[in-house]
This record gives C-alpha cells, structure tokens and sequence, in this order.
C-alpha cells in the first residue's frame, strides 16, 4: 500500500495503526433466509458489500437523497427510512444504540472482514526523521495496531454476550446465501479488476495472499 500510495502521487506515507477484527453482517427488521429476503430492504452499508446487495434488491443508503449519519443511523430506522444497517461489532453497535431498534443479528461480515486503520505520514518530513525517529515510530504504530485489535477481541467478546442476555436474536448467513454472495463478489471483483489496472494489481496481489493464507487455516481448524 506504501508503494501504491507513491504511485498515486499521494505526498504522505501510511502505516498500519489500529484493526477491528471480524465484523458483523448486520442488524436487521426480519429474519434473512433466503436472498429474496433482502428485496426492497433498505439499508446502511458501504462499498463494494452495497454493489453486491443491490443485485439482491437491497437500496443502500448512499442510493438516498442525502447521506446518513454514523449517529443517526438508530433515528432513521426509527423513522422507517432504514430497515437495516451494518456498522462494526457488538461494542461499537451497541454505542449507537442499534439493538433498540433491530432485533435480528446477523454474521459474518462477508463484505468487510475487518478494517485497518493508517496512520500517515507526510513524505517529506518522513525523509528528514532521523531513522532511529522512523524507528521508533514504525514500533509505535505496531504495536498501537496489535493493541486495538486484542482490545476490540474483548469488548466484542463481553458485549456479544450482554446483547444476547438482552435477547437479541443472533443468526448466520445461511450457506445459499454466502454462496451467492460470493458468486455476485467474484463478479464484481473481477469488474473492476477488467476496468481499473491499478485495481486489478491490488486485486490480484490480494487473492494471492487469501488462497494462500485459505489454505494454511483450514489446518487450524477443531
């Protein structure tokens, strides 16, 4: 990513600094049991997980006449403008108050598996740091990242467990529907990978890394 960011003429560097693990797939108004289900639902999600939905019938927020707000997402199913939304994990979704207005919790988040989250640098005054400052840093950033992502493992772990003894009805994405999911992902993937090089590298490079990485867990498996 360092060195796509230098492509793009992008004058500052990133490094890795903080991670929210596994996320969820969502918080819904009824039960998801097929993918007919997501038919005229509307929904807060972002990104290529929305593309992918919207071939399912979903209308994502950004389809709206105005963007909707992280803390106003509770408001708006309270209004009936959403039936739906995706946010992060138990603990971030329960600060936003979303398990008073949707019952039904489902996993996992196919769409976002995690996120990462950079800190960057100006590419200038990086080149002027003394390396031993650079070094510093870069150990900072590390473990900064290694700390957030054990401290959301935890909060997620208690949370999870208090939306279920609220009663919270947590589900999983049924089989048909993750494999559907995947097909209209692939698809899409491989759209964008045809219609951006740069996107296709980034694609290609990642893909790489999954099957690889695939293969290696299904030995930790019990």
């Amino acid at each position: 990513m360092q060195t796509l960011y230098s492509r793009l003429g992008l004058n500052v560097i990133p490094f890795p600094a903080g991670a929210t693990g596994a996320q969820m797939g969502g918080w819904f108004n009824k039960e998801i049991n097929s993918t007919k289900d997501f038919d005229q639902i509307t929904m807060r999600i972002p990104g290529l997980g929305a593309e992918v939905l919207q071939k399912f019938g979903v209308t994502s927020d950004k389809q709206l006449s105005e963007p909707i707000p992280i803390d106003k997402i509770a408001d708006k199913v309270r209004d009936g403008t959403l039936d739906a939304a995706e946010w992060i994990g138990p603990y971030d979704d329960f600060q936003l108050g979303l398990h008073n207005v949707l019952k039904y919790y489902y996993h996992p988040g196919w769409w976002e598996p995690g996120t990462t989250y950079d800190a960057q640098v100006n590419t200038n005054i990086w080149k002027n740091l003394p390396p031993k400052y650079q070094e510093i840093f870069k150990a900072v950033c590390l473990e900064t990242h290694i700390k957030i992502l054990a401290e959301y493992d935890q909060k997620n772990s208690e949370k999870l467990q208090e939306l279920i003894s609220l009663g919270i009805q947590l589900r999983p994405f049924n089989n048909k529907i993750l494999q559907a999911a995947r097909e209209e992902t692939d698809a899409l993937l491989e759209f964008h990978a045809r219609k951006t090089k740069l996107f296709k590298e980034v694609y290609q490079e990642w893909l790489k890394f999954k099957n690889r990485i695939k293969q290696w867990s299904k030995l930790n498996k019990i």
